[in-house]
């Protein structure tokens, strides 16, 4: 499987904004992995974009379900009830 990704998702405004929540360049390099991984994940098991929390918290990244709060704050993705939803998926992914 595979899913799209912009080539200018690293520059991307709400990406900065959800590092700035969490502090720092290691704050940026979790925001993007733990979105890659959740997308992955998504795209892989059929979810339409849906993380639940229990998969969530044993992605790679440390605090993972902290990192998909900020990413939420920022608009990248979505609370939902009992997970997370990458915004828009309908949008951009077949």
């Amino acid at each position: 499987m595979w899913f799209r990704v912009d080539d200018g998702f690293t520059e991307h405004p709400k990406l900065a904004k959800a590092a700035d929540a969490l502090g720092g360049q290691l704050a940026f390099d979790r925001c993007v992995a733990v979105w890659l991984e959740a997308g992955v994940y998504s795209s892989r098991n059929l979810t339409d974009g849906f993380i639940p929390d229990r998969i969530a918290a044993r992605f790679q990244c440390r605090q993972a379900v902290d990192v998909l709060v900020a990413l939420t704050v920022s608009g990248l993705v979505d609370r939902e009830d009992g997970g997370f939803r990458l915004h828009d998926w309908h949008d951009y992914q077949p």
